[in-house]
C-alpha cells in the first residue's frame, strides 16, 4: 500500500512504466510514484484534479481541474514545472493523441470539447453534445469518441486529411507532370480530391482519386513551387510542396563511321544526328562520299 493525497481518483501510467500519476481530487495535487522504489512526490495543480493522461513521448503529463476550468500540464523532469492552460466548464476526462500533437478534453459542465495544441499549448472548442463526459482517440489519430452524458448519443469528430506524401515533379515543355502518396490519415473521411497549384501564376490541375495529374501553361526556365493538397468532407490539408523548372527537351547527337568494305571505290563516311523531340523523334543521315585515288 502506497499513501498518497486526499481523494485520490484518477491515474496513469508513464509508457516506460517508470512512474506512476494519480490525482488527488481533494488534495487538490497530483501524486508522482517511482515504480522502482515507490517513492512518492506531490505536485500543486489546480482545485478539483479529475483525471489524468500522459503524453506518448512521456515528456508531458495533463491533468483536468474540475473547479477551475484549467488543464495542469506537468513536465515529467524535476522539478515537474506545472502550466496551467484555460479549457471550458468543468473539464473531466482527458486523452491525448498518439502523435502527442494534441489533448483532447471533455467540459462536462457545457457542450464543448477542448482541443489542446501541445506545440503552443492554444486552445479550440468544438461543439459536441450535452454534458461530454468520456473521450478516446482512434489509435490512427483520425477521429475523436466523445459520450454525451445527457443525450445519451456519442459525438464522433473527424479532420482535414494529412497532406498527401512522397510528391514529385517531372518537368516537361511548358509542363509538369505531379505525381504523390495518398496520406495515411484520411480525418476519419474519404479523400474526394487532389489539387496541384503552381506558384506563381496560380496554374493547377484536379484528380478525383487518381494520384497524378499534369499541370499545363508554365513558362520555360521559370521554376515553379508546386503544392498538392487532399480535401475530405470536412477540409482541406495542409500542401505539400516541390519545385520544378520546366524546360523545352534538350537535342542530343551521335555520331558513328561506316567502314567501307570490299574493292569499293568509295570510302562513305556517315554522320548520324539523332533529333529527339517532343512525343517522338526524327533521325537525319548526311552521307559525304570521297573519290579515292586509283595507282
Amino acid at each position: 500500500s502506497i499513501t498518497v493525497g486526499s481523494g485520490p481518483l484518477g491515474v496513469a501510467v508513464s509508457p516506460d512504466g517508470s512512474s506512476v500519476w494519480v490525482t488527488n481530487q481533494s488534495a487538490g495535487t497530483v501524486s508522482r510514484i517511482a515504480t522502482s522504489d515507490n517513492t512518492v512526490t506531490s505536485i500543486t495543480v489546480g482545485s478539483g484534479p479529475e483525471f489524468v493522461a500522459v503524453s506518448p513521448d512521456g515528456l508531458s503529463v495533463w491533468v483536468t481541474n474540475l473547479n477551475s476550468g484549467t488543464v495542469s500540464r506537468i513536465s515529467t523532469t524535476a522539478p515537474y514545472a506545472v502550466t496551467s492552460i484555460t479549457v471550458g466548464l468543468d473539464p473531466l476526462f482527458v486523452a491525448v493523441s498518439p502523435d502527442g500533437l494534441s489533448v483532447w478534453v471533455t467540459n462536462y459542465g457545457g457542450t464543448t470539447v477542448s482541443r489542446i495544441d501541445t506545440s503552443n499549448n492554444a486552445v479550440t472548442p468544438i461543439t459536441v453534445g450535452s454534458n461530454p463526459y468520456g473521450v478516446a482517440v482512434s489509435p490512427d489519430g483520425s477521429s475523436v469518441w466523445v459520450t454525451n452524458y445527457i443525450d445519451g448519443t456519442v459525438s464522433r469528430i473527424i479532420f482535414p486529411p494529412q497532406p498527401p506524401s512522397n510528391v514529385t515533379a517531372t518537368p516537361g515543355d511548358a509542363k509538369s507532370t505531379i505525381s504523390w502518396a495518398a496520406p495515411t490519415n484520411t480525418g476519419g473521411s474519404p479523400i474526394t480530391g487532389y489539387t496541384a497549384t503552381a506558384s506563381p501564376g496560380g496554374k493547377s490541375c484536379t484528380t478525383t482519386t487518381a494520384t497524378s495529374c499534369t499541370i499545363s501553361g508554365l513558362a520555360n526556365g521559370t521554376t515553379y513551387d508546386v503544392s498538392v493538397t487532399a480535401s475530405n468532407a470536412v477540409g482541406t490539408s495542409e500542401p505539400s510542396v516541390v519545385a520544378v523548372t520546366p524546360a523545352v527537351p534538350v537535342v542530343t547527337a551521335a555520331t558513328a563511321k561506316l567502314a567501307a568494305t570490299g574493292s569499293d571505290l568509295f570510302s562513305p563516311s556517315w554522320l548520324v544526328v539523332a533529333l529527339f523531340g517532343l512525343g517522338g523523334g526524327a533521325l537525319l543521315v548526311s552521307r559525304r562520299r570521297k573519290i579515292q585515288s586509283q595507282s
